[in-house]
């Protein structure tokens, strides 16, 4: 029973380490290149483009046997696309400024047979694309800062300088047969050299200030034109009013004059007074007042003569309240 015990696990391990030795495996997200003797076969096309024979290329998923090394190998690559986020790069744009730009591409091995001959591995992949992004700054040096930073989002044109970007790095990956299918480009981040970035500061700084003071100029221009036509308002208001103010003073006068001229004679003027003297008192001792005068205290005795002040009597002593 012992023996028997050892015996299965012995098979076990045996028929572990052959088919390690003889079987691989390929992912779902995964191609592999079967090497014999370090040697890989390149696939086969027609006319058209399409696969006649895979090589060395094996990209249908599962378990496939192989023979052990150093008689074949195996180089398994990751189909996902990856991402490679390059350091700072300082580039001089077409202004005469210098930028700090910080950018990502993707990237994913399109032809396992050429990625295998020229990079091999994922750290050669990377610096031969660090070096490929480097290069790609021709294109960035074509632009200016404001076609990267505006005020005014029609003028930003960042999306055409990824486009123009990614083109070059295609050809340059092409052009090179590294295999790899770069799928996009991008700038994650625009700065200022420390050495230029406190004067630019100071030239945005005299641009505001430039700009401060000619909306304070134009709200002062401003200022003095709404005076100035308030100034020319008042005046003709004032005018307005001063001939108006003199037209109803000559009326007045013109009609002072007439009555003036009615009580010019001397009877005239004693009945003036005498009026007078009624429409004031009201205003001494009120309306709820009782006041008893005598006719002799009215004016009327001295108003008109004798026979008139006879026939206004009756009607003084109504008023003053004698009998």
């Amino acid at each position: 029973m012992k023996n028997s015990l050892i015996l299965l696990i012995a098979g076990i391990v045996v028929i572990a380490f052959a088919t390690y030795m003889f079987c691989y495996q390929v992912n779902y997200n995964e191609v592999a290149v079967v090497t014999t003797f370090d040697q890989a076969i390149a696939p086969t096309y027609d006319d058209e483009g399409r696969m006649i024979d895979s090589g060395s290329v094996r990209r249908e998923p599962g378990l496939a046997f192989r023979w052990p090394w150093p008689i074949q190998g195996v180089t398994k690559y990751s189909t996902r696309k990856q991402v490679l986020n390059t350091p700072k790069i300082e580039v001089q744009l077409a202004g005469g400024q210098a930028v700090v730009v910080s950018s990502y591409i993707t990237w994913n091995v399109e032809d396992p047979y050429l990625f295998f001959r020229s990079l091999n591995t994922k750290r050669n992949a990377i610096e031969q694309l660090r070096t490929l992004v480097k290069d790609a700054n021709s294109v960035i040096s074509q632009y200016r800062l404001e076609d990267m930073v505006n005020e005014n989002p029609e003028r930003i044109r960042l999306r055409q300088l990824a486009d123009e970007a990614l083109a070059h790095l295609r050809a340059a990956t092409r052009a090179n047969g590294y295999g790899i299918a770069v799928t996009d480009f991008g700038i994650t981040r625009i700065e200022l050299p420390e050495m230029v970035t406190q004067s630019v500061f100071e030239r945005i700084k005299a641009d505001r200030n430039s700009l401060a003071q000619r909306t304070r100029s134009q709200g002062e221009a401003e200022a003095e034109e709404i005076v100035s036509r308030a100034e020319n308002a008042r005046r003709r208001i004032e005018s307005f009013a001063n001939s108006l103010a003199r037209q109803i003073e000559t009326a007045g006068e013109r009609e002072a004059a007439r009555f003036y001229s009615i009580f010019s004679d001397p009877e005239d003027q004693r009945l003036a007074i005498m009026l007078n003297r009624i429409d004031t008192l009201p205003n001494i001792v009120g309306r709820r007042a009782t006041l008893v005068l005598g006719s002799d205290q009215l004016g009327l005795d001295q108003l008109y003569p004798d026979w008139l002040r006879e026939l206004a009597r009756p009607a003084a002593a109504d008023l003053t309240g004698e009998r």
